[in-house]
């Protein structure tokens, strides 16, 4: 339990559905052309008996809520978990847990949050994919969905919802090319509404070419609240739009204490939305499980603290799966170190994608790397350069196994076709675009 008194009494927990599994998730509905509906609990923490857990249960108490008539100092024992109450997102996934257990499905190690029953060879795959309350059911027939529904509808109170909206994003399907397409045009139009700035002015990139913000400038402080609640939402959009991470994770260093310069380039980037809202991450296309990375790394490019910003791509064959743009962790002294830094990362993420596809569709094939720094490449395949990355001596060590025990072949790529340079610096408007076209993003 993770609500022990004076323990982690303050924790509270529920099952969560992380973008990336999500994302492969959706790429193994598109190519083995799965059944997928949506559905939602209503009213799911209520549905839940404090005693679910027999022994373990804990025993939870409130006051006597206003108007109640009881003698004083009574207090009530609750006989349901209660939506508001810490203990109640646990209970939740516990209680639906043991009962999807009971119905064969398991999760998997690599995503909690994925369950599976069967095999795609017996033809009879399903796949549960849970966020909190809602859930989204992939099935290789149609005869498989409605059991399972029908199963679901015996235990609890739920409502169908739209296949074309989960968790806030929109989705559109095509069973002939076997794609799925999933947006944010809705949650964009509700942003642009709620602040205002439906008529803000249309921008052909995120952030305008050449412009480096730091936390040191004499501009004038801008509205925090406004600032913190527009980058907020960005953060949202830019999980399924990789052509914006580079402008909200720079936006997002500014949160503490922004100024008019950072506000001037939320309005930019609002402006960038509002041109392109239907553009989003397309899933599926060809059976083809192989892994490919593609990272890069602008070498102390932060003005405020030295550090370098790195990309990382982590592709299942067409179908980008991670992307992410961030400052590194550590200030690394030259630009090689940054690119290991960075090409390290992103076989760490990978080496997640590779797992979990072994455990769904039984998929392992080597990764490929690529990245646009040599002495990497080197450092990876001949063991050169040791004398000038002793200091990352951990890391080095990580990238030549990989590269040994044939888990993983690092290559070159020409740095003119290494499209991740659009999550480390701001591009004009033709390299921008290019450079998002290779991302699979339309």
């Amino acid at each position: 339990s993770k609500q022990v008194r004076s323990i982690s009494f303050v924790d509270s927990w529920a099952p969560s559905l992380p973008h990336a599994r999500w994302r492969l998730f959706l790429h193994i509905c598109a190519v083995e052309d799965l059944e997928l509906q949506s559905l939602d609990f209503s009213n799911a923490f209520i549905q839940v008996p404090m005693s679910s857990q027999g022994a373990r249960s804990p025993k939870v108490y409130v006051k006597v809520p206003p108007g109640m008539d009881a003698p004083p100092g009574m207090v009530l024992e609750l006989d349901r978990a209660l939506e508001g109450s810490r203990q109640a997102g646990n209970l939740w996934y516990k209680f639906l847990r043991g009962i999807l257990r009971r119905w064969g499905f398991v999760p998997l190690d690599t995503a909690e949050t994925i369950y599976v029953k069967g095999s795609l060879a017996g033809g009879d795959f399903q796949m549960l994919a849970i966020h909190v309350d809602d859930v989204q059911v992939a099935s290789q027939s149609v005869a498989l969905q409605q059991q399972f529904v029908d199963q679901l509808g015996a235990e609890f109170k739920y409502k169908l919802s739209p296949t074309s909206r989960f968790v806030g994003y929109d989705l559109e399907r095509d069973r002939v090319a076997k794609t799925i397409k999933v947006t944010a045009a809705s949650k964009i139009a509700h942003i642009l509404d709620q602040h205002g700035l439906q008529d803000v002015h249309m921008k052909f990139t995120p952030c305008a070419p050449g412009v480096h913000m730091s936390a040191d400038s004499s501009s004038e402080k801008a509205d925090l609240q406004l600032y913190q609640a527009l980058v907020g939402a960005f953060m949202f959009v830019k999980e399924f739009r990789p052509d914006i991470n580079f402008s909200v994770g720079k936006l997002s260093r500014f949160l503490a204490c922004p100024n008019t310069d950072h506000m001037d380039a939320a309005l930019y980037l609002a402006g960038y939305l509002r041109r392109t809202p239907g553009k989003g991450m397309v899933f599926g296309e060809s059976r083809d499980y192989r892994i490919r990375i593609v990272t890069d790394s602008d070498h102390g490019n932060c003005p405020d603290t030295g550090r370098s910003t790195f990309g990382i791509t982590v592709f299942v064959d067409d179908s980008l799966i991670i992307h992410k743009s961030k400052l590194q962790h550590i200030t690394t002294l030259g630009a090689p170190e940054a690119e290991l830094v960075a090409l390290v990362l992103s076989i760490c993420e990978a080496r997640w994608v590779r797992a979990m596809l072994w455990q769904l569709v039984g998929a392992r094939d080597r990764m490929q790397a690529y990245t646009d720094c040599m002495a990497v490449v080197h450092m990876a395949n001949h063991q050169k350069g040791l004398q000038r990355t002793r200091h990352l001596n951990i890391k080095r060590h990580f990238l030549h196994d990989e590269v040994s025990e044939e888990r993983l072949s690092v290559e070159h790529i020409p740095g003119k076709y290494n499209f991740t340079d659009v999550f480390t610096k701001p591009q004009n408007r033709v390299l921008f675009e290019r450079n998002v076209e290779m991302l699979n993003v339309c």
